[in-house]
Formats: structure tokens, sequence, C-alpha cells
């Protein structure tokens, strides 16, 4: 049936009632609280969690609130393109291409974007973010926050606490009691560290934007384990940002170490490799197979962690007694 001119929406309409849960889904202005500096020039941010209990904090660009994800596995800032298009941003196109699970996405560019995490200065994000058609990112997020801005601070994930802690960059003490581990990768915006799974050493991805902690199907070969033996549990699939689906299982280990924090039988997501190799982790956009496990949100959660980029460390010490990982369950019937 045709639409009268009247009645019709304008492009711009349409754009902001698509864009509407990630526009609307944000605190009014007068809650959100700035960021607090104290004499040391530490920033506490108030982060909140969403449905998978990923770290979320509110952001304006343009003017505009929005809930970011902070990604811990993501190398760059990003914005839905939607989002970027509801609020009139001036978008750039670039050769670039971002990879998720299921093939290439184009990047555009959002220059002079304008981003402010309240009284918290963040030159990189002012100038630019990437800008992907992705829609992958989660209900009412807007974007990622990645590494090339994380990294220009020591960072305290404090998620017990519901805070993001912000400290000049290469200052942050490690915490009495800590464990600490060696970054690898740094230099390339990545948070590597190595865990042991059933006794073999296996590369892990720090990734906040994961919901869950997960093994790659392709590292059971490399723990002895045949991925057909029938002692996995099939979950269902997830999506990546790219919206292709991916293979989900569970299944149960001897035993996981990180430094000497261990725990005996545990479960871990499986999730299976596309034909390029390239994994999964809940969030971010894959350009390397750099790791065989991904420690998520269910693990920050019960811990407060320091990721320290200066000087290669990350420090975490454990809080309370909740279980430590989570893992996805086969949906019930009926």
């Amino acid at each position: 049936m045709p639409v009268a001119p009247s009645e019709a929406l304008t492009r711009r309409q349409a754009l902001r009632l698509t864009a509407a849960p990630f526009l609307s889904n944000v605190l009014p202005a007068a809650c959100m609280r700035a960021a607090q500096a104290d004499e040391g020039g530490i920033f506490t941010l108030p982060a909140s969690a969403d449905i998978g209990g990923r770290p979320t904090v509110l952001a304006r660009v343009r003017g505009h609130e929005l809930r970011f994800l902070v990604d811990t596995g993501s190398t760059r800032s990003v914005l839905d393109r939607t989002v970027a298009d509801a609020i009139a941003l001036d978008l750039r196109r670039t050769n670039f291409t971002a990879r998720g699970i299921g093939g290439p996405l184009p990047v555009e560019l959002a220059v002079q974007p304008g981003m402010e995490l309240d009284g918290l200065p963040n030159p990189r994000a002012r100038k630019q973010l990437w800008v992907l058609a992705s829609g992958g990112f989660g209900p009412g997020i807007a974007g990622l926050l990645g590494n090339e801005f994380l990294w220009d601070w020591d960072v305290e994930f404090d998620l017990p606490n519901s805070a993001l802690r912000f400290y000049p960059r290469g200052t942050a003490p490690t915490p009495d009691g800590a464990r600490v581990s060696r970054l690898r990768h740094s230099e390339r915006y990545r948070a590597i560290v190595q865990i042991e799974l059933d006794g073999v050493v296996l590369r892990a991805l720090l990734d906040s934007g994961a919901p869950f902690s997960s093994v790659a199907r392709r590292a059971l070969y490399q723990l002895g384990i045949d991925a057909n033996d029938g002692n996995s549990v099939q979950v269902g699939t997830t999506r990546g940002v790219d919206g292709q689906p991916v293979l989900l299982e569970n299944r149960r280990f001897r035993r996981f170490a990180f430094e000497d924090e261990t725990l005996d039988a545990p479960r871990f997501a499986i999730l299976s490799d596309r034909p390029d190799k390239r994994i999964y982790t809940g969030s971010h956009i894959v350009t390397e197979t750099d790791h065989e496990f991904v420690i998520g949100a269910d693990w920050l959660n019960t811990h407060r962690v320091l990721l320290s980029p200066a000087e290669d460390r990350l420090s975490f010490l454990r809080v309370g007694n909740n279980p430590i990982f989570r893992v996805p369950v086969p949906a019930r019937s009926g």
C-alpha cells in the first residue's frame, strides 16, 4: 500500500527509530556521574554490567549519551553504523576490513566524533572511531571501547564493586597479595597471558567483552582430547559481530591453573572454529589466532584485576565466593 508523503518517515527519522535501543538505553543526563580524579590523578568510572555480565560505561558522542562495552578483546574503539547514521556523524570510507567469524566487514571512520567519558581525558577516541555495520555488540550497546584507548592507562577492573579505575600509565601499584602474570603482545594492543588446562600450557586472551570463558575447539587436539568422543554437551549456536552462527558446546576438564590460582574439574564452553581458523570470543573482531583460550567477563566479575600494559603486567585478586566461571547450557524445551 503506497504511503502518502505526509505519512512517510524521513530517512533521519527512520534511522533514529532503528537506533532507539542504543539511544534510549542510557541514564538521564542528571544521573550520569562524572569520573572523579583523586590527588594521584586516578579516575573512577561507574561500570554497569549488561545481561552477560560484561562491563559497560556511558559516553557522549556529539552530545548523545551512549552505552559502550569496555572490551579488552577489541584492539579498536568501534561504533555501530546504525548509531553513527542516527546521530549524523561524518563518515569516511577506508580500504580496511575487520573480520568476524563469517567474513570481512568493511570499516568506515567517524572523524572527530568528539567522544567523551565524563572527566576522563581520551584524545584517541575524540579523534576517530571505527564504524561497522554489525549490530552484534549486544542489546543497548552502541559500540566498543577498545584497547587503543585503554592502553593509554593502567586500568583496574573492580567489577564486584561496579567500578573501573584509570591510573596514569605505568603508575598503578600491584595490590598486596595479588597474583601477577606477564602480558604478551601488549605492543599490539593484545592482552595475552599463559594458563594451564589439564597440564598443557595455552595462550589466553583477556576479553572483557566475552560473557563467558571458553576453549577453542581446535585446542582440544593439543590437550589430547578427541573432539568427537561424545563428552561435549551441545548447547546450540551463538552469533558474532557479523551475524554468522557458530556452534557452541561445553565440556568438563580436569584442572585449570592461572599462576597459582587453580580449579579442579572445571567446565568450559567450546567454540567451533570457522574454516579460516579465526575464533569468536563473544564480542571482538578477531584479526589473528594468537590464543587458544579466552578469559571472559565471568572471571573478571569474581576478581579485582589490574591491567598494566606499560609494564606488561596483569595483577589479580580473588573476590568473594561466587563460582569463577559461567557455562552456557542448552535451552530448556517447551
